[in-house]
C-alpha cells in the first residue's frame, strides 16, 4: 500500500532548509530541474497524434502545453521566491531534435513551442537566473534562436548528431552561448582507452571553452557501458 511522503517533502519551504543544509566543504552547482513542457504534453496525447494535431489543428496540443506550462511557472515562481539566491542554474528540457533534425520545423517551433520556453527564460531572468536547456540530437537549427530568446547554456551537445561537432559550434556560436556536454557517450567512451578519453576532453574543453562558456560533460548520462577508468 503505497505511504504517502511526510508533508515537509512537498512543501516548498523545506526547500531553502534542504540547500542551506547541504555540506559546504565542496564547491557545488545546484540546478532547479523545471520539468518540460513539449515532452509531458506529447506524452499525454500520443506522441504521433500530437505532432499531426500541431501541423494540421494545434488549439488542442497548444491548450495541454499551455497547462503543463502554467504549472511549471508557478512552481519555478514559487520556488526563486523562496530560495533562488541560493539556487545557480534554472533547468528545464525538452527533446526537438532526432539525430539527424528537428522533430518539428523552425517555423513550428516559433510559432508553437517556443512561447513556453521563453516564458521560463524570462521569469527566471526576472530573478536574475541563468537558465539551461536540454534537448538531445540535432538541435542546431535552433541555436540562433535560443541564444535570442536568452537561453544561457544548451546541453547535451552530441557530437555524433548531424551538425552538432564541436568544431562546428565553437566556429558559429562560440562566445555567445555556454555549451555543456560534448563527449560521446554512444560510441566513444564506451570504447576508448583512457588515453583517447584524456586527449578527447583536452581537445574538445580547448575547442569549445576558447572564448569561454564550456562546461565539461558526457553528451548523455553515463551508461554501465562506459569503463570506469
Amino acid at each position: 500500500q503505497y505511504q504517502w511522503p511526510e508533508p515537509g517533502w512537498w512543501n516548498f519551504r523545506s526547500l531553502r532548509a534542504t540547500i542551506e543544509g547541504l555540506d559546504d566543504s565542496e564547491a557545488y552547482n545546484v540546478r532547479y530541474r523545471v520539468g518540460s513542457v513539449f515532452e509531458t504534453a506529447w506524452s499525454l496525447y500520443g506522441f504521433e497524434r500530437f505532432l499531426a494535431d500541431l501541423a494540421t489543428d494545434p488549439t488542442l496540443p497548444i491548450y495541454v502545453m499551455e497547462r503543463v506550462a502554467e504549472v511549471h511557472l508557478e512552481n519555478l515562481r514559487k520556488v526563486l521566491e523562496i530560495a533562488g539566491d541560493l539556487i545557480d542554474i534554472v533547468y528545464f528540457y525538452d527533446d526537438l531534435a532526432s539525430q539527424e533534425g528537428l522533430l518539428v520545423s523552425p517555423a513550428m517551433y516559433c510559432r508553437c513551442i517556443q512561447p513556453f520556453h521563453q516564458r521560463i527564460i524570462d521569469l527566471a531572468d526576472h530573478y536574475g537566473m541563468r537558465t539551461m536547456l536540454h534537448c538531445c540530437g540535432s538541435v542546431y537549427p535552433l541555436i540562433n534562436q535560443l541564444i535570442d530568446m536568452g537561453l544561457n547554456i544548451l546541453n547535451p551537445i552530441q557530437p555524433s548528431a548531424k551538425n552538432m561537432h564541436p568544431e562546428k559550434l565553437s566556429q558559429e556560436f562560440g562566445g555567445r552561448i555556454a555549451f555543456h556536454g560534448g563527449i560521446d557517450v554512444q560510441q566513444f567512451l564506451p570504447r576508448a582507452t583512457p588515453q583517447e578519453v584524456q586527449d578527447k576532453v583536452g581537445y574538445t574543453s580547448e575547442l569549445l571553452g576558447s572564448m569561454g562558456g564550456y562546461i565539461l560533460s558526457g553528451s548523455h548520462h553515463l551508461q554501465a557501458d562506459v569503463p570506469l577508468q
